[in-house]
């Protein structure tokens, strides 16, 4: 390996040659698909050992406490009676919880659904209104045409035609 001496003095063709001579058939293209499929397999496992991570400290919450010693015990197929009691009053608080929720959200649906039907029917009233006085405007243009050409029939009719005076001559 001593003719491949690569120092500061060699030309970069040559650099670029050994290279080539080591990896000829990697392209750019598989280079960056292989970095993607590395980091992509490294953040599942990056999420993977998180997720198994415990929450440590000197003041745990005691329902999350609860939650996870429920879990535990689940898996190994062993509960005792009063940790069902326990779950069966909890669920039956979340129960009560959920549906004390959807009947105000239902009461709330049904005042809007009553406001909605207000409006709908203001605005009929509104364009009932709408047609009412765009007739009563037509009505007091054609009069006010009338009264235009009334004017001026009475105008004509009270001016007298004065005819230039003929000379007797």
């Amino acid at each position: 390996m001593a003719g491949f001496d690569l120092g500061d003095s060699a030309p970069v063709s040559v650099r670029n040659t050994l290279f080539f001579r080591c990896f000829p058939v990697i392209r750019l293209s598989r280079i960056i698909a292989l970095l993607l499929i590395v980091f992509v397999f490294g953040v599942f496992v990056t999420h993977h050992y998180l997720s198994k991570v415990t929450v440590v400290g000197n003041n745990p919450d005691a329902r999350q406490d609860r939650f996870l010693k429920l879990e535990v015990v689940e898996e190994s197929g062993l509960l005792k009676a009063s940790d069902l009691r326990l779950r069966i009053e909890e669920l039956m608080r979340i129960k009560v919880s959920v549906g004390t929720e959807l009947r105000d959200l239902e009461k709330e649906r049904q005042r809007y659904i009553s406001e909605i039907g207000n409006y709908n029917q203001k605005v009929e009233e509104l364009k009932v209104d709408v047609v009412k006085y765009q007739q009563e405007l037509e009505r007091f243009k054609l009069s006010v045409e009338q009264a235009k050409y009334t004017q001026k029939e009475a105008l004509k009719m009270s001016t007298p035609e004065l005819q230039d005076r003929k000379s007797v001559v």
